[in-house]
């Protein structure tokens, strides 16, 4: 990154306290990340609100080349909807990208394993899997390394006695 550019901080542990920590002046380490202004002529969209509700329409059928779903599978109360929109959106030949747990959450009405949802996504909506795997090591959800450098406790430091953690789901698909 460019060393001008300015810097936003955040503290995201300092409300984990009394939670499973080794070493409670951890709690006040800093993140900072870029404060920059994305490029506006990206081809990047996004919308706020339910994505059956605002995917579904005629309007929009046919008319992305490429879907990338990140950590977004699992937040369906009925992923067969999801599934059908995803399939809908893209043109004959659109990839879809998908990365992200299949931790299906209490409310959700359709909870398919992963062999299963390859075979909806394969087989239902007739999608071509060009890959498709779950990361056997699973990946923490809150820290990028398990083992930190600490000049508290050395050379390496664990943040929490407990772990969360999830394996992804990783495929590329094409539609056909």
């Amino acid at each position: 990154l460019n060393q001008h550019i300015a810097h936003g901080t955040i503290h995201p542990y300092v409300m984990d306290y009394f939670r499973n920590e080794v070493d409670a002046q951890r709690r006040y380490d800093v993140v900072t990340f870029p404060d920059i202004f994305p490029n506006s002529t990206a081809g990047l969209s996004y919308t706020i609100g339910d994505f059956v509700s605002s995917y579904y329409s005629m309007t929009r059928a046919r008319s992305y080349g490429a879907v990338v779903t990140c950590f977004f599978l699992d937040t369906a109360t009925n992923v067969l909807e999801y599934l059908d929109v995803i399939h809908r959106l893209l043109v004959d030949g659109g990839v879809w990208i998908n990365v992200g747990p299949v931790q299906w959450h209490q409310y959700a009405t359709v909870t398919p394993s992963v062999d299963e949802l390859k075979h909806l996504i394969q087989h239902t909506f007739g999608f071509r899997i060009v890959h498709f795997s779950v990361d056997s090591d699973p990946i923490s959800y809150r820290d990028m390394d398990l083992h930190e450098p600490s000049p508290q406790q050395g050379d390496s430091f664990t943040r929490t006695t407990n772990y969360e953690g999830y394996r992804p789901l990783r495929f590329v698909a094409i539609r056909e």
